[in-house]
């Protein structure tokens, strides 16, 4: 219980922070079920059961629809926005929008010549209903690609409040037309495109995506990248439908018409955990594809290991609920209909416990854009089910069809997972390559922070000081490989696509301006060839670290005007570090202001020129901030791991801290990929190695003074 406990304070932020994200999806995705399955009870108890009929069929070719939908826009778009244009979301929705719109168009061109089709064989009914598919494909399918747009920036609250519109105008409408009894199919059509066209615009409002078709990317890269995925998808889902539905067909030839409905009838009580993936997915597939590209793939491999672990457990509690008291669910839900076929439930349902293991392998094959490997698991899956499932029911009868669907999904567990692993390691070592040539002069621009330079003093803080001949291994090690350091505007032009950096450049940044720099860092750079560009706390020049000693650090020195000057002289950059180092978020709007414009006209007065560069203090920022610097800065940094890339945003730049125990290995980690795994496996191994050492200390003999 302690070690749980140890574990639950640690991890407490985060535990809060994705269950918060958890349970807003959870609303969301229970919100808009819950509206259909309260709309199919109202329209199968009001309506006659042609009308029904004739709605079913139709609702069964829009979910076909939707599913080309998600296929080709709403799955690529959670792969390539996290990965491709995380710093571009508003323009990049604004043309998957516009792509949805297209696509609209474009079905609704047969879904016409079919209603046209229906007229003339004088299926006036079916066509009636195939009728309300013109409101609903432009209009549900809109606030499908708006909610989903939602989950990119881990914001699923927003969805929630347009599901809940969607709810509310929905069960109004339902509750008008009910009344009167004039529920019809192509009326129920309209009344739920009308639902979701509210709530659509009321989430686009929030999203705020930008509409212009002169945006960056555009509509023809966008689809280009959406086909090149999405075909793979599709081709998945097709086959995924055979894997499921192909044991109601030989069931039912096999059996009989009675056992397909006990089987679909047993099948159903997996709909709650199927409900919970699909609404899992919307939240975590934008967050693994994140993930792949600022921590690598193996990070997202360890990550689904996790998911795993959650998901396999909450089914299996699930199972175990459902299979105790089965006798009472089947009753509950069916009456005596299916009570003989309860006992079956427990075989019937094992499957959804392995479908549960599958579901994050499959979200990292997504992540990772290998969907091809999903499909080709996909018809191996569906190739067993077909020979496995004939031959069990054929040989068992119904009690063969569980057995053959536990069977077939638990191999489709191993191959997917397999196939994840395999995906894994191979994305690695490509990244991995892909380092070593960039090292030999790709297009990546590496920026590198450093704090404090110089001798350990008593009360300093040990991940702050950086020691002068590790640091000057580690600046000659980037100078013997051919590196230069680019100056503001080479880096600003660059960014801006104006102008090309030389191979082998890298920002070599210091945070807080110490003063020990002068004697100890900025020598060594300049003896090497190096500039650097120094962000200081513009209302302490000349003074000691107040900042770090709120926080319990001893005190540094800091640049006074008259070194800053003197190195600015000598090819030296300066930035803005903010006036006071406080958390900029803590601020009000004016304070903010103040601090920010301030920091700027301090160095303005001292250099005689407006600095181009800003640092966000302790790297915290948010949109508001963010905004506010932009009106004063042309360069803003940022701490986020990871490499720059000719056209990465100005105002997010990417930089990468180097820590006090860095070798030149890690110094060369980070000028390749931006971020250093050597660090990540001391993280991972110094809290065991910590706790072995305090175990064995604990262990020896109490010394004895000498004087007994």
């Amino acid at each position: 219980m302690n070690k749980l406990h140890a574990v639950l304070v640690r991890h407490r932020d985060a535990i809060w922070f994705w269950g918060r994200k958890a349970g807003a999806t959870l609303c969301d995705q229970g919100l808009i079920s819950g509206s259909n399955f309260l709309l199919t009870l109202t329209l199968a108890k009001w309506m006659g059961p042609s009308d029904y009929g004739a709605y079913a069929i139709v609702f069964a070719i829009f979910l076909l629809i939707g599913n080309l939908h998600q296929a080709l826009l709403l799955e690529p778009m959670s792969v390539f926005q996290p990965s491709l244009y995380a710093e571009r979301r508003r323009e990049y929705v604004g043309s998957v929008l516009w792509l949805h719109l297209i696509v609209s168009v474009l079905l609704l061109v047969p879904v016409g010549l079919s209603v046209l089709a229906l007229r003339i064989m004088h299926q006036d009914l079916l066509a009636n209903a195939a009728a309300g598919l013109v409101p609903a494909i432009p209009c549900i399918l809109l606030l499908w690609s708006a909610r989903s747009a939602s989950y990119l920036d881990c914001r699923p609250g927003r969805a929630v409040g347009a599901s809940g519109v969607y709810c509310a105008i929905l069960l109004v409408s339902l509750l008008g037309l009910s009344r009167y009894h004039t529920l019809t199919p192509l009326l129920t059509f309209c009344m739920m495109s009308t639902a979701a066209l509210g709530a659509a615009i009321a989430l686009l409002v929030r999203i705020r995506p930008r509409l212009s078709l002169r945006v960056n990317p555009g509509i023809r890269e966008v689809w280009t990248r959406h086909w090149s995925y999405g075909r793979w998808s599709l081709a998945a889902v097709g086959v995924g439908w055979l894997d499921i539905n192909s044991y109601y067909l030989i069931t039912g030839s096999l059996l009989g018409i009675r056992e397909t409905g006990a089987l679909a009838a047993l099948m159903s009580l997996m709909h709650p955990i199927n409900h919970l993936m699909a609404g899992s997915s919307r939240l975590l597939l934008p967050y693994l594809s994140s993930l792949s590209v600022s921590k690598g793939p193996a990070a997202i491999g360890r990550v689904a290991g996790r998911i795993t672990i959650g998901f396999v457990v909450l089914t299996a509690g699930y199972w175990a609920l459902i299979s105790i008291f089965r006798h009472e669910f089947v009753t509950g839900l069916y009456g005596e209909a299916y009570s003989t076929f309860a006992p079956y439930l427990p075989a019937a349902t094992l499957c959804m416990i392995y479908a549960s293991g599958t579901f994050p392998s499959e979200l990292v094959l997504r992540a990772l854009k290998a969907p091809h490997l999903m499909l080709r698991a996909s018809c191996i899956a569906a190739t067993c089910s077909l020979i496995i499932s004939s031959l069990a029911v054929w040989q068992f009868g119904l009690i063969g069809v569980f057995v053959s669907t536990a069977s077939v999904s638990m191999l489709h567990l191993g191959v997917v997972t397999l196939f994840q692993r395999r995906e894994v390691k191979r994305q690695t070592r490509q990244a991995f390559r892909a380092g070593l040539s960039r090292s030999a002069g790709a297009s990546g621009l590496p920026v590198l922070v450093y704090h404090h330079v110089g001798p350990r003093r008593p009360g300093i803080f040990r991940s702050l000081t950086m020691s002068p001949r590790r640091f000057e291994r580690q600046i000659a090690c980037l100078a013997r490989l051919g590196y230069t350091t680019p100056s503001e505007k080479d880096v600003l032009a660059w960014l801006g696509g104006q102008r090309e950096l030389p191979q082998k450049s890298i920002l070599i940044t210091f945070d807080d301006a110490y003063s020990d720099l002068s004697e100890y860092a900025l020598p060594t750079m300049m003896r090497l060839g190096f500039r650097a560009l120094i962000f200081v706390v513009t209302g302490q020049i000349g003074g000691s670290n107040l900042f770090d000693q709120r926080n319990g650090c001893g005190p540094l020195r800091l640049m006074s005007a008259d070194e800053i000057k003197s190195w600015a002289a000598l090819g030296f950059e300066f930035g803005s570090h903010s006036r006071h180092h406080r958390d900029l978020r803590s601020l009000s709007h004016e304070e903010l202001a103040q601090d920010i414009k301030g920091s700027r006209l301090d160095l303005a007065e001292l250099l005689q020129r407006p600095p181009l560069s800003f640092a966000y203090p302790y790297g915290a920022f948010n949109e508001s901030i963010e905004t506010c610097v932009k009106q004063d800065f042309e360069l803003v940094f940022t701490i986020r791991h990871g490499l720059n890339e000719a056209g990465t945003p100005l105002h997010r730049i990417r930089r990468t801290v180097i820590d006090h125990r860095d070798t030149v290995v890690d110094t060369l980690c980070r000028a390749c990929w931006g971020w250093s795994p050597l660090e990540r496996i001391r993280k991972k191994v110094a809290e065991p190695v910590r706790l072995l050492m305090a175990g064995f200390r604990s262990s020896l003999p109490a010394r004895v003074p000498n004087d007994v």
